[in-house]
């Protein structure tokens, strides 16, 4: 397997977050605001995951990435008046959303697999063999 670079990560991190934030513009259809920030979310985590750790295996990004994602979207069924308090600031909203949906369950899913496609390219194949 190649191990992406950290600088390679992090500006796919970068562009990620701030692909997300434009997700919630004004003016922008209302799929774009109900569904792309949420799969970016997933994609977030995941490249977070791969700039901690490059050389982690595929299959442990997946599932950190799903555990950390679904976990959080898991969390906004917990009623706690801590909780929210967090959530009512903007940056406790963005980390941890609002509002429970399983539709953003199944965005983030899709997220996190878009994104350990992303953050680690497949291992090089041998070489082609030409059968005629």
């Amino acid at each position: 397997m190649t191990t992406p670079s950290r600088t390679r990560l992090a500006i796919m991190l970068a562009v990620t977050i701030a692909l997300g934030l434009g997700s919630r513009a004004r003016g922008l259809p209302a799929a774009v605001h109900l569904y792309v920030g949420d799969v970016l979310w997933g994609v977030m985590w995941v490249l977070l995951l791969a700039l901690a750790r490059p050389q982690t295996p595929r299959r442990w990004l997946l599932l950190g990435g799903l555990a950390i994602g679904w976990g959080i979207e898991l969390s906004q069924l917990i009623d706690h008046p801590t909780l929210h308090a967090i959530r009512q600031t903007r940056p406790g909203a963005l980390l941890l959303g609002r509002g429970f949906l399983w539709s953003d369950m199944v965005c983030v899913g899709l997220g996190v697999v878009l994104g350990v496609g992303l953050s680690s390219p497949p291992a090089p194949r041998g070489p082609r063999r030409c059968s005629l």
